[in-house]
């Protein structure tokens, strides 16, 4: 597909999900939506990031990872060599999950909504059509792979070249090469683990294939 094809196809599915309804995360208790963080970046990445769910930061700022994340993922894509303007990050749903009873607390999504958000999800990798896909934190792991494990057994694990990343086709799921690395929120509250190598191990299990799949 070409990129011209592919931004008009992008554009038109941003606009289908702008103002998305599809479960109760467009209207929360106690707060209000500001933006479904639809994803951003170059449609003919070779590479895209997935992460879980918006934060309030994301939230306001309409663009995913925004604020400290925002950094953390910003000198993730340094150590590879890369920027957001070569890939493409978006989450597993658009819009920040809170707790109805205190809505200052972020939560991971529920199989609802993860449901309602996943043909955004599928259409963008269909689009864009990367070589790889990297799945950031433990929620991501679980959508988009069949591999079993927590996060901190694929992150650390050298051997490992690659894991299969699914996502939906036409007539049957379609398999793309993944790699897991630690999500952004994760190392802001571990800031110590970021610096202390945390980071780079995430990158090196994205260079494990002899960076064939870096930006």
């Amino acid at each position: 597909m070409e990129v011209e094809e592919k931004l008009a196809k992008m554009q038109a599915l941003h606009e289908e999900w702008s103002a998305c309804e599809r479960c109760g995360l467009c209207n929360p208790a106690g707060r209000i939506r500001h933006n479904v963080v639809f994803g951003s970046g170059s449609v003919d990445a070779d590479v895209v990031i997935i992460g879980g769910a918006p934060d309030l930061e994301s939230d306001v700022a309409g663009e995913p990872f925004a604020g400290r994340t925002g950094e953390i993922i910003d000198m993730f894509l340094e150590d590879l060599e890369s920027s957001r303007d070569d890939v493409f990050i978006m989450d597993l749903v658009g819009c920040l999950p809170t707790e109805s009873d205190d809505p200052r607390k972020d939560r991971s999504p529920t199989a609802a909504e993860l449901a309602a958000c996943r043909p955004r999800v599928d259409k963008i990798l269909e689009i864009i059509d990367p070589y790889v896909v990297i799945v950031l934190g433990a929620d991501a792991l679980k959508a988009m792979s069949p591999i079993k494990g927590g996060i901190k057994t694929h992150v650390h694990d050298r051997s490992q070249k690659s894991i299969p990343v699914l996502s939906g086709g036409q007539f049957a799921p379609i398999e793309r090469p993944g790699f897991v690395a630690y999500h952004p929120r994760y190392l802001q509250y571990n800031w110590t683990m970021a610096e202390g190598g945390c980071v780079q191990a995430s990158v090196y299990t994205v260079n494990s294939a002899g960076n064939l799949y870096t930006c």
